[in-house]
C-alpha cells in the first residue's frame, strides 16, 4: 500500500503494555504499539485531544500535519503524494 521508506506508524497509548499486546494481537495490528504508562509526553503529543490523532512527521522530526479523528486511507496516501 505503502512504500516503506515514505511511512512509519507507530502508536503511543497510556495502557498497560499486556493490554496493548492483547489489542495488537485481536486487531492483527502490524505496525509498533508503544506503551508509555505514565510518563508524560511533549507537546503537541501531549494536548491530544481526540483519539485517534495522527501527526505526519517528516524525515526531519518536522510536524507538517496534525489530523484529529480518522485519517482514511486515500486522505494518507495524499498527504504523503503532496510531501513529495
Amino acid at each position: 500500500m505503502f512504500e516503506e521508506d515514505r511511512l512509519a506508524i507507530l502508536t503511543i497509548s497510556n495502557e498497560t503494555a499486556e493490554h496493548l499486546r492483547q489489542f495488537a494481537a485481536s486487531a492483527a495490528i502490524s505496525y509498533s504499539v508503544v506503551p508509555i504508562g505514565d510518563a508524560s509526553l511533549p507537546s503537541p503529543f501531549a494536548d491530544v485531544r481526540s483519539i485517534p490523532t495522527t501527526f505526519f512527521i517528516d524525515r526531519n522530526g518536522i510536524i507538517k500535519l496534525a489530523a484529529e479523528g480518522l485519517v482514511s486511507v486515500e486522505e494518507a496516501k495524499a498527504i504523503l503524494h503532496a510531501e513529495r
